[in-house]
């Protein structure tokens, strides 16, 4: 009985020591990033130290909110999601940053993480031709290439306006004629060809 509760008392003291720099137990932690824009999916490794220094200090990784930002126990970021209610643009004004804390014993660390927008790599019109008659209105659809692209600010126009004229994907037959129809998103672009009757 006195060698187990010797046992408890010694590891007691060895978990209490683990992140120990004086008699009070307390710890300075520092991170080797403090701030950091991620794009959503992409990762970001963080490195953590303790003062002074101890290789054998376990360090605690924790984030403010994982449906937004993860942190794996070795201290690797991960974006999920932008903190923003209406991703509408690239406009990083409004995105909110999440905290990702190193602990230690009594210290801890702060790394504020800001979730960048997904941009889209490649967009498509649906349909990517179509035949139609003067007066006549179609809208035309975007698939976004990733799917879960955040900015989806879609800008459009026309070859030849008096052939179609589009607004908000709303093509308008003028006249007789062809035209395309084309939609950008950042640097991604799209043609439809419209064959007026």
């Amino acid at each position: 009985m006195k060698n187990r509760f010797l046992f408890f008392a010694i590891l007691a003291v060895l978990v209490f020591s683990s992140c120990k720099n004086d008699e009070e137990g307390v710890v300075v932690v520092r991170l080797d990033v403090t701030s950091a824009e991620i794009v959503k999916g992409e990762t970001l490794q963080l490195k953590a130290v303790t003062v002074p220094a101890d290789d054998d200090a376990v360090i605690e990784w924790f984030s403010e909110d994982e449906s937004y930002v993860q942190v794996d126990q070795n201290g690797l970021v991960t974006a999920v999601a932008v903190n923003k209610d209406e991703v509408i643009s690239d406009d990083e004004e409004n995105t909110q940053a999440i905290s990702v804390y190193a602990r230690c014993g009594n210290g801890a660390a702060e790394c504020e993480i800001t979730v960048l927008p997904l941009e889209a790599d490649a967009i498509r019109i649906v349909p990517e031709q179509k035949r139609m008659n003067v007066g006549e209105q179609y809208l035309f659809t975007v698939e976004f290439e990733p799917e879960d692209a955040d900015v989806r600010d879609v800008e459009w126009s026309t070859t030849v306006a008096s052939v179609a004229t589009v607004k908000d994907g709303v093509v308008t037959v003028h006249g007789y004629g062809t035209c395309e129809i084309i939609a950008k998103c950042g640097k991604a672009e799209s043609r439809a060809y419209i064959l007026v009757l």
